[in-house]
């Protein structure tokens, strides 16, 4: 009834899960870089078999998961499965919202 709208300062967005070191566990971040040519965030790491999401600012509070259709996400959806080993680039694009996608590439 209030009308009420509620707003979060995004600093960061990261990939989380057992796929990124060091430690390959659950508590490392692996942070993203803004392009501002692209409006895409990325990154290029080594990558372990496992799973992952992407969350914003370090902070389970907004996370996504993998969607019901292929590179696309969805909030707090389900981990996102990496079958194989590798370095990888992982590109988040938010500019369509709310249709958030994301792309994960071996190099």
């Amino acid at each position: 009834n209030e009308l009420t709208i509620t707003t979060l300062l995004i600093t960061a967005w990261s990939v989380i899960g057992d796929v990124t070191g060091p430690g390959y566990n659950w508590s490392n971040d692996m942070d993203l870089t803004y392009n501002a040519t692209t409006n895409l965030w990325v990154g290029t790491a080594d990558l372990h078999a496992g799973q992952y999401k992407f969350r914003a600012n370090h902070d389970w509070g907004l996370n996504y998961g993998m969607g019901a259709v292929a590179g696309k996400l969805d909030p707090a959806g389900p981990n996102i499965v990496l079958p194989a080993a590798g370095n990888y680039t992982i590109t988040l694009n938010l500019g369509n919202p709310p249709i958030y996608r994301y792309t994960i590439v071996k190099n």
